[in-house]
């Protein structure tokens, strides 16, 4: 069986420095840290982790606890999980019920011995109300009013602001704006991001154009007649998400209003029925995936006692242009 001494034979290394390019507990160069991962890769080396974890008390484990399995959660445990196997850890999931979520203990869904900390994935921005556990934790996609506590969510206003930006530079003046339910977190934050970029560049903001969806495509759709079947339009929407964007699609597409060449059209998410709209939707990708990693790293420094003085993390978003925004040519 090879032995960490032997990966450290072969290398020309000491065997710490072995130790530390399998654990990252110390700085090794990227020529030394290549050398030694190409030789444990051509030996097929596998730590002894059973050992390891009674050495150093820790099982390299880590709980990931969420609300729902699907939108967007895959991605950010991907981020998660990706981070955490570059790191010799291995992950746990869990699912609660959000409406029990006040009253749950954690130590219901895991053994307090099986993990070395916790990341909670919600589904959806919003403030998270259940009891702090009482191992090392962070969220994403969720937040605390809890000064001390740890949490990384994207940045929705940076990514209303970019979008609206981009429609104003492409002279779209009159900009509707089809937001999502307005006591979300997301839906807040998106018209204030709206709203900013028309400030910036001092130009006027129709608050006839400015509707509350529910966030599906039925609302879009309807919310789009709203604003399109009377005698002043706006010459592009904005939606907050984009099912409401299809929603959008769906009208114009029955009522013969051509998008991009009569309607400008962003949506927000970056889901993966974006691209196969038609036309392939301009939308605001969600970082969800670079949350996740960012999550675990947090988590991971905080096991390590390397805990960030700022502990609140906003990700800014990416504007994906697609096909259905083009520059405005109407006077």
């Amino acid at each position: 069986m090879t032995t960490i001494r032997d990966i450290a034979r072969i290398a020309g290394v000491a065997p710490s420095t072995v130790s530390h390019v399998l654990n990252g507990t110390a700085p090794v160069s990227s020529k030394t840290k290549e050398k030694v991962q190409k030789i444990i890769k051509e030996y097929q080396f596998q730590p002894n982790f059973i050992a390891k974890s009674l050495k150093q008390n820790r099982t390299f484990t880590i709980g990931v606890l969420t609300d729902n399995f699907m939108d967007f959660v895959p991605s950010m445990v991907d981020g998660i999980e990706e981070y955490l196997y570059q790191q010799n850890y291995s992950i746990l999931i869990s699912k609660i019920r959000y409406e029990k979520e006040k009253e749950w203990d954690y130590t219901q869904l895991f053994n307090p011995k099986q993990i070395d900390g916790l990341i909670y994935a919600s589904s959806w921005v919003r403030e998270i109300q259940w009891k702090t556990p009482n191992i090392p934790h962070t969220y994403v996609y969720g937040y605390t009013q809890d000064l001390a506590e740890d949490y990384v969510i994207p940045n929705d206003l940076q990514g209303a602001y970019v979008a609206a930006m981009y429609l104003i530079h492409l002279r779209h003046h009159k900009i509707g704006f089809i937001n999502g339910p307005i006591d979300w977190n997301a839906s807040i934050e998106r018209l204030n991001g709206f709203i900013e970029a028309h400030r910036r560049e001092g130009l006027e903001i129709y608050p006839k154009w400015i509707r509350s969806g529910d966030w599906s495509s039925a609302s879009g759709y309807k919310l789009a007649q709203d604003m399109l079947s009377g005698n002043e339009k706006p010459t592009a929407i904005f939606a907050g998400n984009d099912r409401m964007a299809a929603g959008v699609i769906q009208y114009c597409t029955a009522y013969g209003i051509r998008i991009p060449e009569d309607l400008s059209l962003i949506g927000f998410d970056n889901t993966d029925f974006s691209s196969i709209l038609i036309p392939a939707l301009t939308t605001v990708e969600l970082p969800t995936y670079e949350m996740g990693k960012l999550a675990a790293k947090r988590l991971l420094d905080n096991i390590q006692g390397k805990k960030a003085s700022n502990l609140k993390k906003k990700v800014d978003c990416k504007l994906i242009i697609r096909d259905s925004t083009i520059e405005n040519n109407t006077t």
